[in-house]
């Protein structure tokens, strides 16, 4: 990043609000960006520049049927 004065980074990850500990030292400028955001919400922000409130709604509303998924197939796993 010192060679290239244009170079940019943005972390994206929908957990993590600090820069990692590699890219402290290039944390300066507004060089290291983050982003807390899935992949699914991410993609979408690439691609058009702007947030999809209807697919981040969509996918917010689908959290419940994905935990209910994880606790079936958990359990079928584990009489198995």
């Amino acid at each position: 990043m010192l060679l290239n004065d244009k170079l940019r980074i943005v972390v994206v990850d929908p957990h993590r609000t600090d820069t990692p500990r590699c890219l402290r030292q290039f944390d300066y400028d507004s060089r290291v960006r983050r982003a807390s955001s899935g992949a699914a919400q991410w993609m979408e922000y690439r691609g058009t520049g702007t947030w999809n409130q209807v697919q981040m709604k969509a996918l917010q509303e689908n959290e419940q049927y994905r935990a209910k998924i994880r606790e079936i197939v958990g359990s079928h796993l584990r009489l198995a």
